[in-house]
């Protein structure tokens, strides 16, 4: 669901990330799903999303 769409954006916007990016959106809760989620929209780099 939600850990999945991230991964699709952030890969639309930046290219393949990094696997350990990934583990740690399949982690993430909910909440921080929607709080990255949200910052994709701003960020210049993939590392602005997880800030």
């Amino acid at each position: 669901g939600e850990a999945a769409l991230l991964i699709r954006l952030l890969n639309r916007r930046f290219g393949p990330l990094e696997p350990e990016i990934e583990r740690k959106i399949r982690d993430a809760s909910l909440e921080t799903l929607a709080l990255w989620g949200d910052r994709v929209l701003d960020a210049q780099t993939p590392e602005e999303v997880f800030l």
